[in-house]
């Protein structure tokens, strides 16, 4: 979990209707888990990271959802 400008994220792997498995990060307030953004990931995908740059966090993970197993960075907005 992180919190940037005053918002809590939570960064996480997490298990689709069709029993797939995605990468997600939530935001966290009031008790409460709320869906922020579903990275492009699936299959074995784990270990989210992030760090604050600028307007955006960096989020680095695994994924195989490209075949062989990857590691990825993508840029997502702050709320």
């Amino acid at each position: 979990m992180h919190v940037f400008h005053g918002v809590a994220y939570l960064l996480s792997r997490f298990i689709a209707p069709d029993k797939s498995y995605g990468a997600m990060i939530y935001t966290f307030a009031d008790g409460k888990l709320t869906p922020y953004c579903q990275l492009p990931a699936s299959g074995d995908c784990a270990y989210l990271e992030a760090v604050e740059d600028g307007p955006n966090m960096l989020v680095s993970y695994y994924s195989s959802h490209e075949g062989s197993t990857n590691i990825y960075l993508d840029v997502v907005p702050l709320k």
